[in-house]
């Protein structure tokens, strides 16, 4: 399934400014993340109804947006500094899932390295895709009660 962004912010981002966010976070981030914040600073979503396909049975885990690298108030950045202890160490927390979750992405130097993970309020934190790509990849529409997809 392709996902419908939109840019939530007034500017694209730059490669200077993504290679100034990994000099401030002292990481590098995964290059299809990189590419899509170059597309979309983050971005919105216009489907409304996206859950995970390994968790269909939660639709809080679909995706509501990603949060953006610069040109706005709340850039990644500003959500490390709010989260401060509650986030793992080596992760950044990229965006926002339909639940309310903080969807973050391991830069740990390690085999988890591009994972990206769900921590909800209550410190619990589900593991939903390898990578990035993947992620998005795992993004599908939810099914209605009749068993069709939305808006087909």
């Amino acid at each position: 399934m392709i996902i419908e962004f939109y840019l939530k912010t007034n500017q694209k981002l730059s490669p200077a400014d993504i290679s100034d966010f990994e000099t401030q976070i002292g990481k590098v981030l995964p290059d299809d993340y990189k590419q899509h914040m170059l597309n979309w600073n983050g971005g919105g979503v216009h489907q409304y109804n996206l859950e995970h396909v390994n968790f269909p049975e939660h639709s809080d885990y679909g995706l509501l947006g990603l949060a953006p690298i610069s040109h706005s108030k709340s850039t990644i950045l500003n959500k490390m500094n709010a989260l401060s202890s509650a986030l793992p160490s080596n992760y950044i927390p990229i965006g926002r899932t339909r639940g309310g979750g903080t969807i973050l992405m391991s830069l740990e130097n390690n085999e988890t390295y591009g994972n990206i993970e769900v921590m909800f309020s209550e410190g619990d934190i589900i593991n939903m895709s390898p990578s990035f790509s993947q992620f998005l990849e795992d993004m599908v529409e939810e099914e209605d009660i009749f068993g069709d997809k939305d808006d087909e």
